[in-house]
């Protein structure tokens, strides 16, 4: 193994940013990034609708929220922390808020996008589920354990010789929080629905 060499990178205005030559390289993926994206894809969003539907009867299926939490929680480590997406094999801390953000929307390219929009859209199953479980303090409960999970990311992906990035654990947040605040109204629009069908019809 080659050794690598620590040092600032960017300009000025990026001093923030530690970046470190790397020549470490992935092992060979078993899948494509396009068929490993409509797989987690198609498991967050399969969790999603799922929940959505345990959550309709009066008394929900908590069972299987608790599983399709854990479905979800599994697919997100195994596109942070199984695949690379977005790595160029270099290890790199960003703590300047916003700065990949912009630089995502800027760009205006596919991969800058996705970036930006997936990293939100890819908790928004965590806030959700969560605040469908929690008995209180719903929308709080759903943008916490968001938050949680992408610290645990990010300090992960560090200490592995890979890329934390603040930003990533903003967008994580805000789509977690996103979720428990769309959950929050499902069951409301549920709840409101229950109750107008319970009501006797008037003669």
């Amino acid at each position: 193994m080659r050794s690598r060499r620590w040092g600032w990178c960017g300009d000025g205005h990026a001093a923030r940013t530690l970046c470190v030559d790397s020549t470490v390289t992935s092992p060979p993926l078993l899948l494509g990034s396009t068929e490993a994206g409509l797989i987690a894809s198609a498991v967050l969003g399969g969790a999603l609708v799922v929940g959505a539907i345990a959550v309709v009867p009066r008394r929900p299926a908590r069972w299987v929220l608790w599983v399709c939490l854990l479905a979800v929680i599994g697919t997100i480590l195994w596109l942070t922390m199984g695949l690379a997406f977005g790595d160029a094999g270099g290890t790199g801390l960003n703590l300047t808020p916003g700065q990949e953000i912009r630089r995502g929307l800027d760009r205006e390219t596919a991969l800058g996008l996705l970036n930006v929009f997936g990293n939100a859209l890819m908790f928004v199953p965590v806030g959700a589920l969560v605040a469908w479980i929690a008995r209180r303090r719903r929308v709080l409960a759903g943008a916490g354990v968001g938050l949680v999970l992408s610290l645990g990311i990010e300090v992960t992906q560090l200490g592995l010789g890979r890329v934390a990035d603040v930003d990533d654990v903003i967008l994580n947040t805000a789509g977690a929080l996103l979720g428990a605040l769309l959950a929050v109204t499902w069951r409301a629009v549920v709840g409101r629905r229950e109750a107008d069908y319970d009501e006797p019809a008037g003669l």
